[in-house]
């Protein structure tokens, strides 16, 4: 995820960023190209983690404030090499991660009661 991150804020002056290293049929593969597909394969990493750390965790409730300390930490660097200010449409991915950590724990909580009805 840091080299996607990188590669995205590198400014067009660095010298041979957007050079051509090779073809791929019609696709120039470059060296910012490369750098955010080996850096996009984070987010499945960190997702299959947080899933992990749900099944093996002992305190559900302290896994998902913590996560939510971490996204808090997390927004400020993200805010500032983004523009500078808060922007609520665009948040960091580890917002994502704990809405994703709340379904699962949602979805096991309908689960264990039996009643959907609550989903509703």
């Amino acid at each position: 995820m840091l080299l996607d991150h990188t590669a995205a804020y590198i400014p067009e002056e660095i010298p041979g960023i957007y050079d051509i290293l090779f073809c791929i049929g019609s696709k120039e593969i470059t060296l910012r190209y490369l750098m955010r597909a080996i850096g996009r394969t984070g987010f499945p990493i960190f997702a299959f983690l947080i899933t992990e750390g749900f099944v093996h965790t002992r305190n559900r409730r302290r896994y998902a404030v913590n996560l939510f300390i971490f996204a808090l930490i997390s927004e400020i660097p993200f805010n500032l090499v983004g523009g500078g200010e808060f922007f609520y449409r665009r948040q960091n991915v580890f917002f994502t991660l704990l809405l994703g950590y709340l379904g699962v724990w949602c979805s096991e909580r309908f689960k264990e009661s039996g009643d959907l009805g609550m989903a509703l």
